[in-house]
């Protein structure tokens, strides 16, 4: 089920849209829509008004969502609230994901976990053990970004997303040897890692990887296929892996299992590290095409000047005047809201993984993670009014479903049918898209 409709709902009693090819309207002189957005809406609460929001990093409708997954430090973790990875209540990071559902009521994603740390522990194979404290004085999100000072060991994360990924920088202090780990069997609330592998190779400080994930819906079509490629810089200068997290070993560059994971080590006093993750659920060499693509260099200020500019396009397609500062807020947030899932599921040369398994190359961009049975009545007849041609390419998705799987989907989520809820809501956003 998805809630951020309700956010959506409560924008338009609000405050009047007004399209600027309205006539019957006076025109509306740009602003700055990216200050009225606030990523932070809908991450916490309690019981039934949790909403299962994140405030991940992402591009428009990018197949990536990256940020961190949290834990309270006395309480632990509410599997309940932590759907999205995140709760606005929570005071530790255990480390930063690149998939996240957007506004489901089913534990899903969550893979792909990276976290910096000021030096190496044997400690840091597990989520408890890495745990790093932070408050939301020290914490920033806008679209596309996010931010937080680990406050451990005063290590500054900056997050910028991608399409297909992210570029990370992370600030150490100084006198430190500093390190970044993945841990491939991170998981979050229900969540089940399957498989796993990755391979560090230090000469030229990548790291190629492989999960298996099986979420809520995911687990019904054996799971999410997730191929990984990392860049960092600068070099490291030592390597280690694990396939038991009981068992760590320095100099290890390679490791199998679904609790596998590794780390780079990089020398004493380095105080900037740069990582660009890309991922692909065709195969490894869709994930490195798309880092080349969308990560070339360690810029991470170019990354930070297109997701502003990609965001400002998107959001910039309606104006809305009248009402007060809350209300902008509200309607602008419930707009971006709408731009997190469905998600873009082609790589950057077409080819994305169909929901019969297969490998197919798509004419137009692939979209999934269609929540019909909630989106039907009031998503898809936004995306008809403020975004026409996303729609004509979300519903040639549907199509392409069908074509591939030989079934109109009710609930597909990345490579596969769920199955999900009841009825047949494609019908309706079909009947009402060509109307």
């Amino acid at each position: 089920m998805k809630f951020h409709n309700l956010l959506f709902a409560a924008a338009f009693v609000a405050c009047t849209p007004v399209v600027e090819s309205t006539s019957s309207s006076q025109p509306i002189s740009p602003y700055d829509v990216l200050s009225y957005v606030d990523p932070f809406v809908g991450t916490g609460r309690i019981g039934a008004q949790v909403t299962a929001v994140s405030p991940s990093a992402a591009a428009p409708f990018g197949m990536t969502l990256i940020g961190p997954d949290t834990r309270h430090s006395t309480l632990g973790i509410a599997l309940f609230y932590h759907m999205a990875g995140y709760h606005y209540d929570d005071d530790q990071i255990d480390g930063f994901s690149h998939t996240h559902s957007h506004g489901m009521g089913v534990g899903e994603y969550g893979g792909v976990m990276i976290m910096p740390r000021g030096s190496w522990s044997d400690t840091y194979t597990t989520d408890a053990g890495r745990s790093a404290p932070f408050t939301h004085e020290q914490e920033a999100a806008s679209p596309g970004q996010y931010s937080v000072l680990l406050q451990d060991d005063d290590t500054q994360v900056d997050i910028v997303a991608t399409r297909h990924g992210a570029h990370h920088r992370y600030q150490f202090a100084d006198g430190q040897q500093p390190v970044v780990l993945m841990d491939l069997g991170h998981f979050i609330s229900t969540v089940n890692i399957a498989e796993a592998n990755i391979e560090l190779d230090l000469a030229t400080g990548t790291m190629h990887a492989f999960q298996l994930l099986q979420g809520g819906y995911s687990a019904r079509f054996d799971g999410l296929q997730t191929h990984i490629e990392v860049q960092v810089d600068p070099m490291p200068v030592a390597v280690g892996a694990w396939s038991d997290p009981d068992d760590p070993q320095a100099g290890l560059h390679n490791a199998v299992g679904n609790t596998s994971g590794g780390w780079f080590e990089f020398p004493v006093g380095t105080t900037q590290v740069d990582v660009r993750v890309s991922l692909s659920y065709v195969d490894a060499e869709g994930a490195l095409a798309n880092l080349q693509a969308e990560m070339p260099d360690t810029n991470f200020d170019a990354r930070v000047t297109e997701v502003r500019q990609a965001w400002t396009d998107e959001l910039s397609l309606v104006r809305v005047g009248g009402g007060t500062e809350t209300d902008m807020r509200t309607f602008h947030t419930a707009q971006y809201h709408t731009m997190l899932m469905p998600r873009r599921f082609d790589d950057v040369d077409g080819r994305y993984r169909g929901v019969d398994g297969q490998v197919h190359t798509s004419e137009h961009p692939y979209y999934t993670d269609f929540s019909l049975w909630d989106t039907f009545r009031t998503s898809h007849p936004w995306y008809v009014m403020a975004q026409p041609q996303v729609q004509r390419d979300m519903v040639q998705s549907l199509v392409q479903m069908n074509r591939d799987g030989g079934d109109v989907p009710r609930w597909p989520l990345g490579h596969g049918y769920t199955g999900g809820m009841v009825g047949t809501p494609a019908d309706q956003v079909f009947a009402e898209t060509y109307l």
